[in-house]
């Protein structure tokens, strides 16, 4: 949905093939929840890093535009409250 600098010099990008490469892998292991967001950092030596990855429903907006920012939210809300909404089957136990 967006990209946004926080820390450091902002004339240095991660590899955006390999954040994008990351994503993919990510999103195709079937782990991936419905809004989460992951965080790159550049290395001394030049290199792309995985910081870390955070559950959608706990971020902040850091700048990404209002409908992205809520819709992210809502993904997530929905994710969440998915198991709470299906109807229980004979026999089944909370």
């Amino acid at each position: 949905m967006g990209i946004r600098h926080y820390l450091g010099d902002s004339n240095i990008s991660p590899d955006h093939k390999q954040v994008d490469q990351a994503v993919s892998t990510f999103e195709s292991s079937g782990e991936a929840p419905a809004g989460y967001g992951i965080d790159f950092g550049v290395l001394e030596n030049g290199q792309t890093a995985l910081v870390e990855v955070n559950d959608g429903y706990s971020l902040g907006s850091y700048g990404l535009e209002d409908h992205h920012y809520a819709n992210l939210i809502i993904a997530r809300w929905h994710q969440l409250m998915e198991p709470l909404s299906r109807p229980k089957r004979a026999g089944e136990v909370s």
